[in-house]
């Protein structure tokens, strides 16, 4: 199969010619010709992070929103089975079950009066209230 698509994507072979010389099926080869060879990159657009560099940040953002909840419970002086400064993934799951109206969403464009609030006398009481 290897030799067959090495053949073919180096253009010394076609499709056609690599399925009659290796004896694998004409469909088979175009498959994985189709899912062997890289994407082409077109337009002007490329990612910020890698694949891997994204999944570190989407974990960072877990585990930000944990302490979050592991601070709101130290700073109101609520008992809490939290270990290690952070709240558990079990602990989340059951807390977006018990509330649905909670969701992951997307960004809404922000009003000019609430830019206008968000200054750091407004901040400091916000955090300051939690």
């Amino acid at each position: 199969m290897q030799l067959a698509l090495a053949d073919i994507n180096e253009n010394k072979l076609s499709i056609r010619a690599a399925s009659r010389k290796y004896g694998i099926p004409y469909t088979t080869l175009t498959d994985h010709k189709k899912t062997v060879s890289p994407k082409k990159k077109l337009g002007r657009f490329t990612n910020v992070f890698s694949a891997d560099e994204e999944r570190d940040f989407v974990n960072h953002l877990i585990d930000m929103d944990d302490r979050l909840a592991y601070e709101y419970a130290e700073k109101n002086n609520i008992t809490h089975p939290f270990k290690g400064g952070s709240a558990a993934e079990q602990w989340y799951r059951n807390f977006m079950r018990r509330n649905p109206d909670l969701s992951l969403r997307a960004p809404e464009p922000t009003s000019v009066a609430r830019a206008c609030g968000f200054n750091r006398v407004q901040v400091k009481i916000f955090f300051d209230n939690l």
